[in-house]
């Protein structure tokens, strides 16, 4: 029973750090990155056309950004798991999901 107990709290205390992690369910905020805007630009381009070439280079284009620091872990994570969903094939999930991400900008922030 103690364990039990004890997983339950664990789990409790996952999910908490998850919902602060994620901001609750709001995407993570490009702040005031042009590189980062222009990253999500080319990134809708190559999911709407369900290009893989251009999937390619947008996958690598936040990877860059991400190491020089143009764009944070998370916003860095989010994008590059639209890009898998797109690689999977579920490229429809994915452009939906990174409209979502776009129109949970704010400016500034």
């Amino acid at each position: 029973m103690r364990i039990a107990g004890q997983k339950a709290k664990l789990a409790t205390c996952a999910a908490i750090s998850l919902l602060l992690i994620t901001g609750c369910g709001k995407p993570p905020q490009l702040g005031n990155s042009v590189e980062g805007l222009k990253a999500s630009d080319a990134l809708w381009t190559a999911i709407g056309t369900r290009n893989t070439t251009l999937l390619k280079a947008s996958s690598d284009n936040i990877a860059r950004l991400s190491a020089s620091g143009d764009l944070t872990p998370e916003v860095t994570e989010y994008l590059q798991g639209l890009v898998r969903k797109a690689e999977g094939g579920d490229w429809d999930s994915a452009r939906a999901d990174l409209r979502k991400f776009i129109k949970g900008q704010r400016r500034g922030k």
